[in-house]
């Protein structure tokens, strides 16, 4: 489904060139649930927008679903994003004006879905995550595990194949992590491809395998032994 071959990335920063990944291969079946773990400045949030078309690789080869992703334009990568994976941020990316409904609906409109299927269909992943209740209810007036929930509702709407989640549980407790963390599993068991980028290894148990990322590349991948 997913394979990267010897992946770099470089930032220019005033005269120097900065490797941020240094040659990264790895492969992802339909159905993982795969942690990438690594402390701060590893590299493996440049990984997350890589895996997820947000940004493009310096050298080396990104295959999807068969499709040689540098090979795309902008605008076909746009696209093909927009299919294939659903995005859950740290910061959750609200918008503060637009209501939870509205929130989920957006990916839609720019899939050119009409407006009654993007209602029904966002209602029905609110509903998924619990929130039924709160469709009305802008980000303001919604607890920051609500928003992380109407989030994942904007991730799994458009059906994606691939669920990326950055840190989904770092501004919360415990227990409420754990009741994402949950929503994850249970969304895996469905059969969506989950890939979770953490730098807690409490949390990256909860996936069935662990990739390590340490200075740019890979240290060590292993099979969690919670599962």
């Amino acid at each position: 489904m997913l394979t990267l071959r010897n992946i770099t990335k470089t930032y220019r920063m005033g005269p120097e060139d900065v490797p941020v990944l240094k040659g990264i291969s790895l492969s992802i079946s339909p159905g993982e649930f795969v942690a990438i773990m690594g402390p701060s400045g590893s590299g493996k949030s440049t990984l997350m927008n890589i895996i997820g078309i947000l940004d493009a690789p310096s050298g080396g080869e990104y295959v999807l679903d068969g499709t040689p992703v540098e090979k795309l334009s902008w605008d076909e990568q746009s696209e093909f994003r927009g299919k294939k994976v659903g995005f859950i941020f740290q910061g959750y990316n609200l918008i503060p004006r637009l209501s939870a409904l509205e929130q989920v609906m957006l990916p839609l409109a720019y899939q050119g879905i009409g407006k009654s299927e993007r209602k029904t269909r966002a209602l029905l992943a609110l509903e998924k995550v619990g929130l039924s209740d709160k469709a009305d209810n802008k980000p303001s007036e919604l607890s920051w595990w609500q928003q992380q929930r109407v989030a994942i509702a904007r991730a799994i709407v458009g059906n994606p194949s691939i669920i990326l989640a950055d840190e989904p549980t770092g501004a919360l407790d415990t227990k409420t992590g754990s009741e994402i963390l949950a929503i994850l599993e249970k969304l895996h068991e469905e059969g969506k491809t989950i890939i979770l980028i953490t730098h807690d290894p409490a949390i990256s148990r909860r996936a069935g395998r662990v990739i390590q990322v340490r200075d740019g590349l890979i240290e060590k991948g292993f099979w969690s032994s919670s599962k």
